[in-house]
């Protein structure tokens, strides 16, 4: 019993250690979606950690970082096996690293899970290669450097957060800096300002048939000025009397979007249909 409880003592302190990462077996071939978004079939070596970690663990919430120091969030996974996965993976640019352009050579994808640091991965013919060996070594000593002379980590993880005015709620996620601010210009006419220094992942807004404007329309605005950044977004439409999502096409609700600087606008049409009962719009 003595033994048997020491081994499991032993599973647990390694399960907390326990950091999921798995690198690619060869270069993936990525495909350019906008001027930050990239989609690529990854499939990937044997996990040599001795953890077992599996392609269809990966979730949106994982990062993704490459031999010459780029780092992405990956933003949805689709068609996961257990050594493959379709990736779309959006850049991230922050104090340790600036990234642009589509992921280059073996590409690591790894569970941030709280930390500033990247894991380091098993080296050798079925692990990482010598150079995303060295990027994660670089990256590290200057997370580490920082934290030195800070005194301390700023990281805080993903943030959920809730906003709503006139009708409309809106609730998101994001990292650093404090979030951001909903303002309601005109009628039908909303829009989120993002603050200096936070990264926003998604946007869920709700609103019904009072929150539109004459023509029937919701316009959406992300302002992202105070971070100097333009993105456009995925949009989704779902009825939100029972959440399934909605045909636009076919319900004369097609959107249109456009890029003004660091504005970014949506339009969706002939948003009165869905009544007091209201839509979900959904921008990743």
């Amino acid at each position: 019993m003595k033994h048997l409880l020491s081994a499991l003592f032993l599973c647990l302190a390694l399960s907390v250690q326990a950091q999921f990462r798995m690198v690619s077996n060869g270069i993936p071939s990525w495909t350019v979606v906008d001027d930050s978004t990239y989609t690529a079939t990854v499939n990937f070596q044997s996990d040599q950690t001795g953890f077992g970690y599996l392609a269809n663990q990966i979730v949106d919430t994982f990062r993704l970082f490459t031999g010459t120091e780029q780092l992405y969030r990956v933003s949805a996974v689709a068609n996961p096996t257990f050594s493959s996965a379709d990736l779309a993976v959006i850049e991230v640019s922050n104090q340790y690293t600036t990234t642009n352009g589509p992921p280059a050579g073996q590409v690591m994808v790894f569970n941030p899970d709280g930390r500033e640091t990247i894991p380091q991965n098993p080296f050798g013919s079925t692990g990482s290669t010598a150079q995303i060996q060295a990027a994660i070594d670089t990256y590290n000593a200057r997370v580490r450097a920082t934290a030195d002379a800070g005194g301390g980590l700023t990281y805080t993880g993903i943030i959920y957060d809730t906003l709503s005015l006139n009708g409309v709620t809106m609730t998101y996620t994001y990292e650093g800096g404090s979030g951001g601010q909903i303002v309601n210009a005109a009628a039908g006419e909303y829009q989120i300002t993002i603050l200096k220094d936070t990264h926003v992942h998604e946007i869920s807004v709700f609103g019904d048939n009072s929150t539109l404007n004459a023509s029937q329309e919701m316009v959406f605005k992300i302002d992202n000025g105070a971070n100097g950044a333009a993105r456009r977004v995925s949009v989704q439409l779902y009825d939100a009397n029972n959440n399934s999502l909605v045909d636009q096409q076919t319900t004369g609700t097609v959107h249109t979007q456009s890029v003004s600087g660091a504005l970014t606008t949506v339009t969706v049409p002939g948003l009165n249909g869905f009544g007091a009962t209201g839509y979900l719009i959904e921008f990743r």
